[in-house]
């Protein structure tokens, strides 16, 4: 990888692929989607971003990995929208981007 390539974990706002989630679809029903606000963080390097991944495997949190071709380099992973104490302690170690 090129070290000056940037990686990025992404927090949308909006529904996905992943919408059946229940607490996707509950949160918004109650008309909280206006309170999902999209995030994103920058991680340091691939590795970071493949050890995410994996944890987040581990606690079953719904994300999705880009792999950037043809090079086969993980860029980035989404998260689908999740109440912040839900998943804050997997990514307050990565820099918030505004």
């Amino acid at each position: 990888m090129h070290p000056s390539s940037e990686i990025f974990i992404k927090l949308p706002s909006t529904l996905t692929q992943q919408q059946t989630s229940r607490s996707t679809l509950s949160q918004g029903k109650q008309g909280s989607r206006s309170s999902h606000h999209p995030a994103a963080a920058q991680a340091p390097d691939e590795g970071a971003l493949m050890t995410l991944a994996e944890t987040l495997k581990e606690h079953s949190v719904d994300h999705e990995m880009w792999i950037e071709q043809p090079e086969n380099i993980a860029t980035c992973i989404a998260l689908r929208p999740y109440p912040k104490d839900q998943v804050h302690q997997y990514l307050k170690k990565f820099k918030l981007l505004k």
